[in-house]
């Protein structure tokens, strides 16, 4: 069963790199691709681990009704797409930052 201690092992074991998939085709042509950042919140109740997603307001633009997880738009102010993702958390859940651990 996953724990987060496991979770917190696992990452601190080695440096995880990351780079953006290539896409064959663009979902909006008109437009450049934006810097988001998302969180995947794994919130801990008891001994289980659960993942928190959100649902999008029907009324939005972009991405109306679907499930989610938490993030959005990279602003100037953020300083990098960790700052994104918990500043777009807090906004959406409410979940503050100082109850979120990064791994």
């Amino acid at each position: 069963m996953w724990s987060a201690e496991l979770l917190r092992a696992r990452f601190a074991m080695a440096d995880l790199p990351w780079q953006p998939e290539p896409l064959e085709e663009r979902f909006f042509k008109d437009r450049d691709p934006a810097d988001a950042a998302v969180l995947v919140p794994l919130v801990q109740r008891q001994d289980d681990l659960y993942v928190l997603l959100t649902l999008r307001t029907a009324h939005l633009n972009d991405h109306a009704g679907q499930i989610s997880f938490p993030g959005g738009r990279c602003e100037p102010e953020d300083g990098g797409p960790i700052e994104t993702a918990l500043r777009e958390t807090a906004e959406e859940t409410g979940l503050a930052r100082e109850f979120i651990e990064v791994l």
